[in-house]
């Protein structure tokens, strides 16, 4: 069975055998038997071939969402190489219709299913020195391709008509930099949504106080992060969390957002676990003040005005409902510079 591109598909539309691009060879920790193989497919043709592994040498995810990373993963740690200068600023993509109010949470799935994610940020400057006054606010649809949220005007983010809207902060949430300018969030690989690739969106604010005020708070880059495609349909492929009747429309080659000459840049460094979890690290380089220029990732769609960025997971997207609204409640203060 093939789809329109004459893609062999299984029977929830998604390839029955992936490879991951030479490009982003994933770095396996330990000797799982299972991931090996795979990797072993990939050392094989030349520089531009993607090979195709056999059937059932993929990883083996766990799919029990972040109750299975294990202690040795949450204490890996990917930045232990200084950066390589110059430090080249990160650019800006769209904010996108879907952002809505969120928390100061680690773990942004509230116990939900799904193949786990640690998601490891450096905020550097541009003399590479790290950034310690900043916050992280994330977000991304959830396994089945919506985005959670509680404002009405997000229905169509969610497929639903406004009155089906539940107040959850699903796979939302927002860290502080500590005095590495580091910080990591627990959450399960996002689902896809037709026009988009799978991609994750995220602001960084600066000014906050160690006492975890927002008052000085100024957002100094939204921008988007993707993933390497191969690694997509091997998940949405093999795990039962992630199966769908559609198939998946849009790669990293023909995204609404992000032209394909420039999405490498924006490529999460992906580690599969031996927990079965998947590490993405990613460094930004953030401007000195919002008095510099800020560049716009080709295709990026410019990021600081709410703008569409492609259709949401359901359909036209609503209004502009405005900015920043701090985190609420008592998800804890800043780490002390």
């Amino acid at each position: 069975m093939r789809d329109e591109r004459g893609a062999a598909v299984g029977p929830v539309g998604m390839p029955v055998t992936a490879a991951f691009s030479r490009r982003r060879v994933l770095r396996v920790l330990g000797t799982g038997l299972v991931a090996l193989p795979f990797l072993t497919q990939l050392e094989c043709g030349d520089d531009d071939d993607t090979g195709t592994p056999d059937a059932g040498t993929h990883p083996t995810w766990a799919t029990t969402g972040t109750a299975a990373i294990t202690q040795a993963t949450r204490d890996f740690d990917p930045f232990t190489e200084a950066p390589s200068a110059p430090c080249t600023l990160t650019c800006a993509m769209t904010q996108g219709p879907c952002y809505a109010p969120t928390r100061v949470a680690q773990d942004v799935t509230d116990g939900l299913a799904g193949v786990p994610v640690r998601f490891a940020f450096q905020l550097l400057d541009e003399d590479c020195q790290p950034i310690t006054d900043a916050s992280v606010d994330i977000w991304h649809a959830m396994p089945t391709g919506v985005y959670s949220g509680e404002s009405e005007n997000l229905a169509f983010c969610a497929g639903s008509a406004a009155s089906e809207v539940e107040p959850f902060q699903y796979f939302r949430g927002v860290q502080f930099t500590d005095s590495r300018g580091r910080v990591d969030f627990y959450s399960c690989y996002p689902g896809w949504y037709s026009s988009r690739t799978v991609h994750l969106h995220l602001t960084v604010r600066r000014g906050v106080t160690p006492d975890g005020g927002y008052s000085e708070q100024t957002e100094f880059l939204t921008t988007q992060l993707f993933f390497d495609d191969a690694l997509s349909d091997d998940i949405y492929g093999t795990v039962a969390t992630y199966a769908r009747t559609e198939t998946r429309d849009t790669n990293n080659t023909d995204d609404t957002v992000i032209a394909a000459s420039a999405v490498d840049e924006y490529l999460f460094e992906e580690t599969v676990m031996d927990d079965g979890s998947l590490l993405c690290a990613k460094t930004l380089i953030l401007r000195a003040s919002t008095s510099e220029a800020l560049c716009d990732a080709p295709g990026g769609s410019g990021s600081t005005d709410g703008g569409e960025g492609g259709p949401g997971p359901g359909g036209s997207p609503p209004p502009d409902d405005g900015g920043f609204i701090p985190p609420p409640g008592d998800g804890g203060a800043p780490p002390a510079p």
